[in-house]
């Protein structure tokens, strides 16, 4: 084999290497962007993220930053922020950012008040899900996504996964002509209420007076709950709840998939 020949061989190696890269990379970004919103994967890094720096926490990650349960309310799926909420921005270290891979295009992720969050440039929330300050790690309230690797008292199977996200799109794509009540549009929780519905609180006798019990069809689909356990369905949202009603693990219901 000549000089030459080698170094053509050589080139067309690195060549096809480089495209190879280039295409798991392209690719990556392309399932990012087809979904818009946080994976288990991203709920995990994030927790292993939160232990290494506990002691060295910036604005947005500490429990004093945490939102009033009126402002928490207004941080969902499909709403932009208001001038209040823009106000406390604060975008994701790097360190962190890298760990989830590239966002979609026009998309960042922040930290505000507690919640991790992914916003596109007209400051509209795609995705969010809430740290669980007091269990040691982020438990994941997720509001469209979302879910949790930890939970409430740091056991892993506490918690919603993707697949059960996406069990309950199917499903309540199957059933819009006839959702019981705590699915349709009219039994949306107030923003105050909303605020109040999250990892760790113990459901209040208001809120208790609102659930409803998934339908055996759809729990079915979810992974089975750990003994004590129920999912429930509250004012548009599914929770995981235990017997003394706390809180465990809860989503948002995007009503319009």
């Amino acid at each position: 084999m000549t000089v030459r020949s080698m170094a053509s061989w050589a080139l067309a190696a690195a060549f096809v290497a480089l495209s190879g890269t280039m295409a798991v990379a392209q690719g990556r970004g392309q399932d990012r962007g087809q979904q818009q919103q946080f994976s288990d994967n991203d709920r995990q890094v994030t927790r292993d993220w939160y232990q290494q720096n506990r002691m060295r926490l910036g604005i947005g990650w500490r429990e004093r930053d945490r939102l009033s349960p009126a402002m928490q309310a207004r941080l969902r799926n499909g709403q932009r922020l208001d001038p209040r909420l823009r106000s406390q921005i604060h975008w994701l270290p790097r360190e962190l950012s890298r760990r989830y891979g590239p966002a979609p295009r026009g998309y960042r992720y922040a930290i505000i008040g507690g919640n991790i969050v992914m916003l596109d440039d007209a400051y509209r929330v795609h995705d969010v899900f809430s740290i669980d300050f007091r269990s040691g790690g982020p438990g994941w309230n997720g509001q469209g996504g979302g879910q949790n690797g930890g939970g409430w008292g740091g056991r892993q199977h506490e918690s919603f996964v993707d697949q059960d996200r996406q069990a309950t799109r199917d499903w309540y794509q199957q059933h819009q002509r006839d959702l019981g009540p705590g699915w349709r549009d009219q039994d949306r929780l107030s923003p105050e209420q909303q605020g109040h519905l999250r990892p760790g609180e113990v459901l209040d006798p208001q809120l208790r007076g609102q659930i409803s019990w998934v339908p055996p069809e759809l729990a079915a689909r979810y992974r089975p709950a750990p003994p004590g356990y129920r999912y429930a369905v509250i004012g548009g949202n599914v929770v995981l709840l235990d017997d003394s009603y706390r809180v465990h693990d809860t989503f948002s219901i995007t009503l319009h998939f």
